[in-house]
C-alpha cells in the first residue's frame, strides 16, 4: 500500500496532479480543493488511497490523513463510488462534510453533485455515529480554520493544521498556535 507520496508537482489539472518522486511520476485524483492549492514546481506530501480494480490501478491523493479517512468512508456507503467521494469533498472541506452528517443535513448534502435526496439520507444513515465519534472537535475547529485562512493559508493548508491537533481542550488561541506550529514544521525548507 502506498500511504503517502511527497515530492514535486510537474503538472496539475482542475481534479488531478502528478507529483514526480525520484524520477517516478504518479498521477492522482485529488479533490479540486487540493488541486487549487498547489502549484507546479512546488514540494508537496500528499496521502494516498490506492485503489485497484479489474479497470485499472487508481491513485487518489489528500491534503490531511482526516481527509483520506473521510474520502474512504463515504466510499464506503453502498452506492458511492470514488468520483462521487471526490467531488463531496471538492465542495465542502472535511469539517464541513462531518458537521453536515453530524447534524444530519440532508438539504445540504443533496444540493451536491452525485447525491440526490435519497442518497443523502443513506450518507447521514451510515456515517453519522462513525463521524461524530471521529470528529467530535470538528465544529470546535472551524474558527481555527478561518484563522488560518485569513492569515493567508490556502484551505488545504489549513485543513491539514487543523487535522493535526491533538483532541484535547485548548482554548481557540491555543489550537491556532498549535496548528500554526504544526504547519511551520510541516512546510518544505528551501
Amino acid at each position: 500500500m502506498i500511504a503517502e507520496v511527497e515530492g514535486e508537482v510537474s503538472s496539475r489539472g482542475g481534479t488531478w496532479v502528478i507529483v514526480k518522486v525520484d524520477g517516478i511520476s504518479f498521477q492522482l485524483s485529488t479533490p479540486s480543493s487540493v488541486t487549487e492549492g498547489l502549484k507546479v514546481g512546488e514540494r508537496v506530501k500528499l496521502y494516498t488511497h490506492l485503489q485497484i480494480r479489474e479497470d485499472g490501478i487508481f491513485m487518489y491523493g489528500f491534503s490531511s490523513p482526516e481527509e483520506r479517512e473521510l474520502f474512504q468512508m463515504v466510499m464506503g456507503v453502498n452506492g458511492i463510488g470514488p468520483k462521487t467521494a471526490l467531488s463531496i469533498l471538492s465542495h465542502l472541506s472535511p469539517q464541513e462534510l462531518g458537521s453536515a452528517i453530524v447534524k444530519g443535513d440532508a438539504v445540504l448534502l443533496s444540493q451536491l453533485s452525485g447525491l440526490g435526496e435519497k442518497m443523502s439520507h443513506r450518507l447521514i444513515l451510515e456515517l453519522r455515529e462513525k463521524v461524530s465519534r471521529r470528529w467530535a472537535l470538528a465544529s470546535d475547529n472551524s474558527e481555527v480554520m478561518a484563522a488560518l485562512v485569513s492569515l493567508g493559508y490556502s484551505s488545504a493548508e489549513a485543513s491539514r493544521g487543523v487535522a493535526l491537533l491533538p483532541p484535547s481542550e485548548l482554548t481557540l488561541e491555543e489550537r491556532i498556535r498549535t496548528a500554526l506550529q504544526h504547519l511551520s514544521a510541516s512546510s518544505p525548507k528551501t
